[in-house]
């Protein structure tokens, strides 16, 4: 399943995400903070973390529709 990550405009670029992030989601680049979501594994260490509550992280719905949808067992 794949997870959303995004980055409200009432960010002050502390860098606790991407200090602590596992799987490196985070990086600042310039004036901002840009999320990786395909690296994301949906620890959600990164929601608590932000002083500003900047950090917002879901699941894609449609990735749970497939993943729910998927058949791993055919039937005879």
């Amino acid at each position: 399943m794949k997870a959303i990550v995004n980055i409200l405009p009432n960010c002050n670029l502390c860098g606790l995400c991407v200090k602590y992030c596992p799987t490196e989601v985070f990086t600042i680049e310039g004036d901002k903070v840009r999320a990786y979501s395909e690296r994301c594994i949906y620890c959600r260490a990164c929601e608590p973390l932000c002083p500003q509550k900047a950090v917002r992280v879901e699941l894609d719905k449609t990735s749970i529709k497939t993943y729910v949808e998927t058949p791993y067992f055919k039937t005879k």
